[in-house]
């Protein structure tokens, strides 16, 4: 059983077969489907056409609220929090005598035919009080997606066994592609499917202007029987071509109950490491404050009222940019200073939504086939930065993830990155709350500047706290956090071999934290979407969100030190 972290140090994954053109191919057909059903979800299940339009009156008695839209959308991601307890699985329970295929076969067939069930219960859902049956919706697209993110575990294994043997000067090519592939496919999905089937009356605003397709549109039924066909061939080309990466002898492991003991002794030594150390802080820092969304966000959203036919064009636009930014990370900035790389990509991307400050001064005066279209560039343009900085994280982690048990270490990283991402989503909720914006709507907004314009200002000046507030915090923790990313894959594996940090408290202190974040993350969306209330709620979640930041700030600060003094970690 291998267990060092060191790429170098196992010289037999320089014999391993490379994959086949086929197998690649596999591979990204897998990431191709992602694309399709994780993507159109992911990028709508909380947003306007199915939060506000689909299950409103949005703000609304019998309608959903921002809180649910932000939450719900959390809620959905949720299952790829958990995707570290998914890899154990994934890396020692073998079907049918195979590692990972037919995981990702298995995990994929049965997403689809839940998705098949799902669109048989959207008309049941349509029916009734949306502020209870948006929750029911959004918990068995969750059990879905739960499904696609064990498909999706051993699809990163496989990307990560791949990349390690990829040549250095080349080595993330292949995670790249995979997620051109997927964002590709979220192009196609979100945006052509939008503009075609989701411009007609079914998903239109009925304060705004008639829909493009007053006459044509699907229901949301239609559109997930449309998704299931998408996605359908391209299942079967994963039959037809994936294979699972080729082991040499010296590096198989046990499997079953025995393989995740082993496994997990292995990620406990693997995660006694100050590369593993930097990546969590660096993933709490980036993807809950760096990229935290702005509290006012739903409430200019909805002040916009951006159409079908403005946010079916921004999608396309949005992963189109995303897609030219890892075209150019892969031409451009492989070989770059990873850190400098972050820090630039992270404060271009906080200081664009101020574009939002147009909206919340002027929007009531605004035509809205102008302030929708504002509200859509403001919010995709980011994406060509966000592309170039996507893949750091998955890059630095294939240099110390243990041969033969990639899935499990990668997953670790990557599920700290996915769980601050839903931390950040109740830091907004939070910020919502204190700012008194959970339930405004572009409504009460525009009824307030006819007939209370104190209140009207009110709002404004809340939003404005919220905007403004955001974009400096999430500049201050872009360039602050970068400094715990290494500068490439040289310093990755140097950071991974000082023997100083391999010690049993420095796993406890990542595990530690990462169960910590789990905890809270699950009880955050349960209580905000179910829209329980009780009276402990805000002040405990006040207490955790400081118990993380004085962990964050602590390993921050120690970074900052280590390299304003030169010491030695």
């Amino acid at each position: 059983m291998v267990v060092t972290g060191s790429l170098i140090e196992s010289a037999s994954v320089k014999s391993r077969e490379p994959p086949s053109k086929k197998a690649l191919y596999g591979l990204y057909s897998v990431y191709i489907c992602i694309g399709i059903v994780y993507g159109f979800f992911a990028s709508n299940i909380g947003q306007i056409l199915i939060c506000h339009y689909y299950f409103g009156p949005f703000g609304k008695p019998g309608g959903t609220t921002n809180a649910q839209c932000l939450l719900g959308s959390s809620l959905f991601n949720f299952p790829w929090s958990l995707k570290v307890f998914i890899a154990l699985a994934v890396d020692n329970f073998k079907i049918l005598g195979s590692r990972k295929r037919w995981w990702i076969l298995g995990g994929w067939s049965l997403a689809l035919a839940l998705l098949a069930v799902a669109s048989l219960l959207v008309p049941s859902f349509k029916n009734g009080d949306h502020h209870k049956t948006y929750g029911s919706y959004v918990l068995l697209m969750t059990a879905m997606n739960a499904l696609i993110a064990f498909a999706d575990v051993a699809a990163d294994g496989m990307g990560v066994a791949y990349t390690k043997l990829e040549p250095e000067d080349k080595r993330g090519a292949i995670i790249a592609t995979n997620y051109q592939c997927r964002f590709f496919a979220t192009m196609m999905s979100g945006g052509v499917i939008k503009f075609f089937f989701m411009n007609g009356p079914q998903f239109a605003d009925p304060t705004s202007p008639d829909p493009l397709f007053p006459n044509f549109g699907l229901d949301l039924a239609s559109i997930q029987w449309l998704l299931f066909g998408l996605a359908l061939p391209f299942l079967v080309c994963m039959f037809l071509w994936l294979e699972d990466p080729h082991l040499a002898e010296a590096e198989e492991h046990s499997s079953g109950c025995k393989g995740v003991s082993e496994t997990l002794k292995v990620m406990w030594k693997s995660t006694q490491s100050y590369a593993v150390f930097n990546l969590v802080i660096f993933a709490i820092g980036i993807q809950s404050l760096a990229q935290l969304s702005s509290p006012a966000d739903q409430a200019v959203a909805d002040i916009a009222a951006p159409n079908g036919t403005q946010l079916s064009i921004g999608t396309i636009g949005s992963y189109g940019l995303l897609m030219v930014g890892i075209q150019m990370y892969k031409r451009y900035f492989l070989n770059g200073n990873q850190r400098t790389v972050s820090q630039w990509c992270y404060t271009v991307t906080a200081l664009l939504p101020l574009a939002e400050l147009v909206i919340i001064y002027n929007g009531v005066n605004m035509n809205p086939s102008v302030s929708g279209w504002f509200y859509v560039i403001q919010q995709d343009l980011p994406g060509l930065t966000q592309a170039i900085a996507f893949c750091l994280v998955q890059i630095a982690v294939a240099e110390i993830a243990p041969v033969g048990m990639e899935a499990s270490t990668y997953e670790f990283i990557l599920t700290a990155s996915n769980i601050a991402i839903t931390v950040g989503a109740i830091f907004t909720s939070l910020g919502m709350q204190w700012l008194d914006l959970s339930s405004l709507s572009g409504e009460e907004f525009r009824q307030a500047y006819k007939t209370d314009i104190h209140q009207y200002h009110t709002f404004q000046r809340h939003m404005v706290i919220a905007a403004v507030g955001t974009a400096v915090i999430s500049v201050a923790a872009a360039i602050l956090f970068s400094s715990c990313l290494p500068s490439g894959p040289k310093q990755c594996r140097v950071w991974a071999g000082i023997e100083s940090w391999h010690v049993p408290s420095v796993s406890a202190m990542n595990f530690g934290i990462l169960g910590f974040m789990i905890i809270w993350s699950l009880e955050g969306v349960f209580i905000n979407l179910m829209g329980i209330e009780a009276s402990w709620t805000g002040p405990l979640n006040n207490v955790l969100a400081a118990i993380l930041g004085v962990y964050a700030l602590a390993g921050l600060g120690h970074r900052i030190f280590t390299m304003t003094t030169g010491r030695s970690p």
